[in-house]
């Protein structure tokens, strides 16, 4: 599951069968905003570089077009030794900064979520954060004021699942109003799952629904 380490995942990842694959972007925005406030460079900065490297690597194989697998090994024999002096590097500097202070804040969240920040170094299809899914949603989080007050749970319910077929049908490069129109005429003929999953965003026939855009 990728997300970031907010408490409401945490029944989720309690779960035996569920692992967090969590975002190292929410755990680089905390040492970044110490860097944005100190008059002189420090920890915040050290911790930047390594998330500099880190982020380089990601930079350098997604402009080679590498495949998972090549993306996989390339962090194998790139990232996972910045990871591991990153680690020997935060439990060295640890002790040494006020417990309230905000790099140590820092730096906790980052020791706390360890194993789920370096997952992404098993598989090339994993990202290193999760901020793909956090611009898919913002069109959600613009307009929430607009629907902030559902009539209903059931209502709510709907909400979610409108904007997750408008969200993945402008992912697939189809517009939403004629994918909408298409399902519309289809769906009252449907009788198994696999009717069902033929109206799916990467299944339907793009040559009506495709995005003129």
């Amino acid at each position: 599951m990728h997300s970031d380490a907010d408490s409401f995942f945490n029944g989720l990842y309690a779960r035996e069968d569920v692992w967090p694959l969590l975002c190292n972007s929410h755990s680089r925005r905390k040492y970044e905003a110490i860097t944005k406030t100190s008059l002189k460079e420090g920890l915040a900065h050290e911790a930047m570089c390594f998330y500099s490297q880190l982020y380089k690597i990601e930079k350098m194989a997604k402009a080679k077009n590498y495949s998972p697998e090549q993306i996989k090994q390339t962090r194998q024999e790139q990232s996972v030794p910045i990871l591991v002096k990153f680690k020997a590097w935060l439990e060295q500097k640890n002790p040494l900064v006020p417990p309230k202070a905000p790099i140590a804040q820092a730096i906790n969240y980052t020791l706390r979520h360890w194993e789920g920040l370096i997952r992404y170094c098993e598989d090339g299809r994993y990202s290193i954060d999760n901020n793909h899914t956090e611009r898919e949603i913002k069109p959600f989080v613009i307009a929430r004021k607009n629907f902030m007050f559902s009539a209903s749970q059931e209502g709510a319910r709907a909400l979610c699942l409108h904007f997750s077929l408008i969200r993945s049908a402008k992912l697939h490069k189809l517009d939403p109003y004629q994918y909408y129109v298409e399902i519309m005429k289809k769906v009252p003929y449907c009788e198994k799952v696999e009717d069902y999953e033929a109206l799916l965003p990467w299944n339907i026939n793009l040559e009506k629904v495709i995005s003129k855009d």
